[in-house]
């Protein structure tokens, strides 16, 4: 399993907005492809402001060339998202998934 981990700093008063354009379009969009697991928010009160961290969960590589396309690692953030950020990141982290509290260890 991989995790797909990406952040933003939200105009305070975006916050609800975000999270209900997250789910309702962003993770309704992923749950239909084949590979994804899950999707999670976070956020955190930071000096810069309000931190987001998106975390989602797929099966490979190649489930999330179907999410983000060929080059992966640079983040997918719509026109409409943007307008309700101070700031994000323009690149994706992902890491390789080696245990979780739902299986043991992955090697």
């Amino acid at each position: 399993m991989i995790s797909r981990q990406w952040t933003c700093i939200l105009k305070e008063e975006s916050s609800d907005q975000y999270v209900n354009f997250l789910n309702k379009v962003v993770f309704t969009e992923a749950r239909v492809l084949p590979g994804f697991i899950e999707a999670s928010i976070l956020k955190r009160n930071t000096e810069s402001g309000l931190e987001f961290m998106i975390m989602t969960l797929w099966e490979d590589l190649n489930s999330i060339k179907a999410f983000a396309g060929e080059d992966i690692s640079i983040a997918m953030v719509p026109e409409e998202a943007q307008h309700m950020m101070v700031s994000f990141d323009k690149t994706v982290k992902h890491y390789e998934v080696v245990s979780n509290s739902r299986s043991q260890s992955l090697f």
